[in-house]
């Protein structure tokens, strides 16, 4: 085992929502098929094959030639994988052969990236079961680190997650930096129960993510020389460096023709055959180092009774989300296993996300041409789920099967 001063860990978001189909006022009580089957299948299919296949072929590669030497994590949803098991099989079985590997982490999240940790431990602890059940399924594994949809946090809700069998959770690097405490520790809060914090890198993260292809940037071209000098450049206290981004960062955000692709096997590796620097898995580091027992991010939790301006920026997010969330006690203990699964598929947020008036989703995936269309077609369809739960709830006090 090589002798080493920083462990460097990279994680790959995978995320696809099940995008709804143009659903209108006269669809309510005649249509429960909300979803876009097509152009579900036409992005994820066009995404695999520009990013999600080529990456997935890379690491491959790197581990066949490095050995342990390459280690990585990933995030993938339940809807990610539901569509791939839908849609495209041939892509699951590539993030199952990685799997195979034993050099990948697979991280813990809710099932559809959803945002009910603000408001519901009930749902987000039925979201993050969903989720745990997937990757155990589909890869064998059992999530010990957890990431949040939107960095979302709070003291409930740090308890809740060690509660439900997590170690650590990785959150934004903000607080950290904000007061002045070093963004490359692990740290512990003992106002919480004994979770772990790992902090991403927004820089270095946001470089790639982002930044990469961006060409009135001033660090442009970024290579990967220039990269591992910035992570050698880092002072010998900061031992911890955990970078995380969008898998479609590769290839999609990146095109091909960027160097995006060719920057990834360089970094790897330089990282691979450096001295200094070891890849690992979020545990691996984990298990590096002592967490520092600091309140170092107090300022940064998100209220956990109600979600406001702290995570959505306009009132038809607010609307559509507090619709969503006075439905929860309808759901109740129905054993309707469709209800459950359009309840998981309508909290993921990307729902609420193209309500945005900010312009950041690129229209490439985002199906509407306003925050307003957004709105009603998902209001549309929160209608006629809401009947649907009506009928259920009447169907079982009558004792009445449903079909």
């Amino acid at each position: 085992m090589k002798t080493t001063t920083k462990h460097i860990s990279f994680l790959f978001e995978v995320h696809q929502p099940f995008r709804l189909k143009k659903y209108h006022f006269f669809d309510i009580g005649n249509d429960n098929n909300y979803y876009d089957h097509e152009n579900n299948a036409r992005l994820l299919l066009s995404i695999a094959e520009e990013s999600y296949l080529p990456t997935v072929q890379i690491l491959m590669d790197l581990i066949n030639t490095y050995g342990n030497s390459i280690k990585i994590s990933f995030a993938i949803s339940g809807t990610a994988l539901d569509q791939m098991q839908r849609y495209a099989p041939h892509v699951l079985e590539s993030f199952q052969r990685l799997a195979a590997t034993g050099n990948v982490e697979f991280i813990g999240q809710t099932n559809s990236r959803s945002l009910f940790s603000a408001t519901s431990m009930n749902s987000f602890s039925m979201e993050v079961g969903l989720h745990k059940k997937a990757i155990e399924k589909h890869f064998r594994q059992i999530p010990s680190t957890f990431l949040n949809t939107g960095f979302i946090l709070s003291e409930q809700l740090c308890n809740t997650i060690f509660e439900l069998g997590f170690k650590a959770i990785i959150t934004t690097d903000e607080a950290a930096v904000v007061h002045g405490k070093n963004q490359y520790a692990i740290y512990k809060n003992n106002s919480v129960k004994p979770l772990k914090f790992l902090l991403r890198n927004s820089s270095l993260s946001n470089d790639i993510s982002f930044r990469f292809s961006q060409k009135d940037w001033s660090e442009w071209p970024l290579t990967a020389d220039k990269y591992i000098s910035w992570l050698k450049g880092l002072q010998p206290k900061e031992k911890i460096v955990t970078i995380t981004m969008d898998c479609t960062s590769f290839g999609s955000t990146h095109k091909s023709n960027t160097g995006i692709f060719s920057f990834l096997k360089f970094l790897m590796h330089y990282l691979a055959e450096d001295k200094e620097m070891i890849l690992s898995t979020p545990q691996e580091a984990l298990e590096s180092h002592q967490p520092r027992s600091q309140s170092f991010f107090p300022n940064s939790y998100k209220g956990s009774k109600s979600v406001g301006n702290e995570v959505f920026e306009n009132e038809l997010q607010m609307e559509a989300f507090k619709s969503l969330y006075h439905l929860e006690n309808k759901l109740g203990k129905l054993n309707n296993q469709q209800l459950h699964k359009d309840w998981s598929y309508l909290q993921s947020a990307d729902h609420f996300y193209y309500m945005s008036d900010n312009g950041f989703f690129d229209n490439y995936f985002n199906p509407y041409n306003s925050p307003y269309d957004a709105f009603l077609n998902y209001m549309n369809v929160l209608t006629d789920f809401s009947l649907r739960l009506e009928n259920a709830n009447k169907a079982v006090a009558t004792s009445i099967p449903l079909l």
